[in-house]
């Protein structure tokens, strides 16, 4: 399914969308930080995921959510050589992901009307963080949310493969 309005920005997740983090999950979850950052140059992009940066960010300007710390974030995105146009961390917003503030704090940095962003995420977090924000949203089924998940959520628009974006734009 297209996008209901015209797409001026692209808010992606972190964790599982475009990067592969699946073995630290337990560490992210117990808060295990010092663990996480001895890792981090060990995390890999998801498969197929950084063409479709490249082509997009010709096109969008960009963001990265993430419910996890700012160092985490920017140490990712240094290891796989991908720079967003903003970054809002865990302690950015009073309220994190699923509540709207992060990604409305977004839109509001990319200069963009937040029902003219797009929310690609792996997760219901972020599918209701773009609900509650009134932005729009596409699920990627090869993180933590398979496409059957997603479909049960109510989720119209549901990719597979990264390269499946592209039919987006």
């Amino acid at each position: 399914m297209k996008p209901k309005t015209a797409i001026d920005a692209i808010i992606w997740d972190l964790d599982e969308t475009i990067v592969d983090t699946r073995f630290l999950k337990q560490a992210r979850d117990r808060r295990d930080w010092a663990y996480c950052r001895k890792q981090i140059s060990s995390v890999k992009p998801c498969s197929g995921i950084m063409s479709v940066l490249a082509t997009i960010e010709k096109k969008l300007p960009s963001a990265i959510v993430t419910n996890s710390p700012r160092w985490y974030a920017n140490n990712i995105l240094e290891t796989i050589g991908y720079r967003p146009d903003v970054v809002i961390a865990y302690s950015d917003t009073r309220r994190p992901k699923p509540h709207p503030d992060p990604i409305l704090k977004a839109a509001l940095y990319l200069k963009v009307a937040v029902d003219h962003c797009v929310v690609i995420g792996d997760s219901e977090n972020d599918f209701r963080a773009a609900q509650n924000a009134s932005a729009q949203f596409i699920g990627v089924s090869w993180g933590e949310t398979s496409f059957l998940e997603f479909e049960k959520m109510g989720v119209d628009s549901i990719v597979a493969a990264p390269k499946d974006i592209l039919s987006f734009f």
